[in-house]
């Protein structure tokens, strides 16, 4: 019973291609090589057409997809100082707030277990530990596993986000992954030797950045200190011999101690500390009544100095030499194109920073300076293999012609892949690339197949046309075959959720639709190039040798046949 089943199947199938193959491929192909300067020209077309999906943002762009996190952070910080009150009181309503959606989600998706399965309130540390102390802290999420719920982590910040609303009180605020694989989408580093410059290009920059609809969590990476007392010696001071550090030791002395004395006792050492009195040195207006000790007397602070109080930078991050504040942001929507962010922010704010503060240089970090990176790389790779495709075929085919026939398939074939991406909704990447880059074997090696059955009718003695049609409908079984089988086999991994195989679904979106489009064009326009080069090159004897040639005399194959032919009638003669 079995056995009759297989049969029957396998009799549909062979009735399907042999109808494919013998009828609608023998007539589409008559066609094509009726036609072939206008079949030629579609691919040219589509190239346009593709060109133009791009350009209107309908296939987006980016550097590197969206990942999703199985977790995410919720991160304050104030005015260093603030104390740690208003800081807690924020970081409890922010927990409250992810559990009040929790209790949405659950009634809006029916679901009787919770989405969010923990939350943790951390005071004194925030932003990926870039920030620290009491002014600062965060609420880590993990919701349940998105392949479970069916419910992405970015839809739950937005609704975090849409409840919490805008913090002005706030230095900075972020929703978000704190720690990001290929780094921020926007991440700008601002270089300057000059610190005031630098500042007020930081502060630029910051307020343009907030200002662009498509960004959010604008943030300023370099941390301030707390509040630190800047002395500045008057010419009287200078007159007395006091430097800088003289005047500030006397202060630091009266206000946190100078050791006077260290005693031995027993086992124990002893350090005696002399300070102004705690009623002393309670208040910073008590400064201005402080005494200094010169050789020529006691004088007034406020004779010998100017102070103010401003805030001094926590650490001080260097970049070629140059000190560096960086300005940081997040996409709203996180498959928008970061590329188009980037190039609006390139055309529009830096050459207005440029003008205002000429002596700062801009360096895009983040994951423009990652893509260049994998770029560069990627720019020495596939040269060299491309290079070695080349050099095989050449001395497969003993042509130069065939094998340039071959590559021009490569990237016509590229245009499947790009419609991949639109097809799905997902921006096209550096992740992208590489899986074009593994498209190319499998489209070198479906346009070899074909060419190397046309060269063995031709070298048989066939006619050109002839052989074109019998080629394509000899390999037309294996090629669909070889496609069926690649794309059947990726594409479950397109439609994987799970957070380790969002790296591999652009790659295998490139893989799947590259194939299939690229056997299509093998097909249907490989057959007509084929014509077109022979029709070139007749041309091009016919000229040269001033007479008319056949279509076969002009192709490698039969001159190889024919060499072949001399080549045993010579030895025949010699035997």
């Amino acid at each position: 019973m079995l056995k009759a089943k297989d049969k029957g199947i396998r009799k549909y199938t062979e009735r399907f291609f042999t109808w494919l193959r013998d009828y609608a491929y023998d007539r589409v192909l008559k066609l094509i090589i009726k036609w072939r300067y206008i079949v030629i020209g579609i691919p040219v077309a589509m190239m346009v057409i593709t060109g133009g999906l791009i350009g209107g943002q309908l296939i987006k762009t980016t550097f590197f997809p969206r990942m999703e996190f199985d977790s995410f952070d919720i991160n304050i910080a104030f005015t260093p100082g603030s104390g740690e009150r208003q800081t807690m009181a924020y970081l409890e309503r922010f927990d409250s707030i992810v559990w009040v959606v929790n209790e949405e989600l659950k009634e809006e998706y029916n679901d009787s277990l919770d989405i969010i399965e923990n939350s943790t309130i951390q005071l004194g540390s925030g932003f990926g530990r870039s920030e620290s102390g009491a002014h600062t802290g965060s609420v880590g999420v993990s919701p349940r596993n998105s392949e479970e719920t069916g419910i992405s982590s970015f839809e739950i910040i937005q609704k975090i986000r849409q409840k919490t609303g805008t913090i002005p009180e706030a230095e900075k605020f972020t929703i978000g992954a704190s720690r990001r694989r290929f780094g921020n989408p926007v991440s700008i580093g601002l270089l300057a030797r000059n610190i005031e410059e630098l500042e007020l290009g930081r502060n630029f920059l910051f307020g343009k950045l907030q200002e662009l609809s498509q960004l959010k969590d604008v943030v300023n990476t370099n941390s301030l200190g707390k509040q630190e007392i800047l002395l500045k010696l008057k010419p009287k001071a200078y007159m007395l011999g006091f430097t800088e550090s003289s005047i500030a030791n006397q202060v630091r002395q009266a206000f946190y101690g100078g050791q006077a004395q260290r005693l031995q006792e027993g086992r124990d050492e002893l350090r005696i500390w002399v300070r102004y009195p705690a009623e002393g040195r309670e208040r910073l207006g008590q400064m201005e009544k402080m005494k200094i000790q010169t050789p020529q007397g006691v004088y007034p602070l406020t004779e010998l100095v100017d102070y103010e109080m401003k805030r001094g930078p926590v650490n001080i991050q260097r970049f070629n030499s140059k000190r560096e504040m960086r300005v940081d942001a997040d996409m709203i929507d996180p498959d928008a194109s970061v590329t188009d962010v980037l190039t609006q922010i390139k055309m529009e704010i830096i050459p207005e920073l440029n003008l205002l503060y000429p002596g700062i240089t801009v360096e895009f970090q983040g994951q423009q300076k990652e893509s260049q990176r994998n770029m560069d790389d990627l720019m020495v790779l596939f040269p060299l293999a491309f290079l070695g495709i080349i050099f095989i075929l050449m001395i497969n085919f003993k042509s130069f012609e065939q094998p340039m026939l071959i590559l021009i398939m490569i990237p016509i074939s590229i245009l499947g892949s790009i419609w991949g991406h639109g097809i799905h909704g997902k921006p096209l990447s550096i992740l992208s690339l590489w899986g074009i880059v593994a498209l190319t074997g499998v489209i070198v090696n479906d346009a070899v197949v074909f060419l190397a059955k046309y060269n063995l009718l031709i070298e048989q003695g066939g006619k050109v046309k002839e052989s074109i049609i019998a080629a394509g409908k000899s390999r037309l079984r294996p090629i669909i075959l070889t496609t069926l089988t690649t794309s059947f086999g990726l594409f479950p991994l397109i439609l994987e959720k799970s957070f380790q195989a969002q790296f591999l679904i652009p790659m295998a979106i490139s893989l799947v639709y590259g194939v299939a489009f690229g056997t299509m064009f093998i097909l249907l326009f490989f057959p007509a190039l084929i014509l077109v080069l022979n029709d070139f090159r007749k041309v091009i004897r016919e000229l040269w040798h001033g007479r008319k040639f056949e279509r076969e005399e002009v192709e490698i194959a039969w001159r190889h046949a024919q060499r072949k032919i001399d080549n045993t009638d010579h030895s025949h003669d010699y035997e």
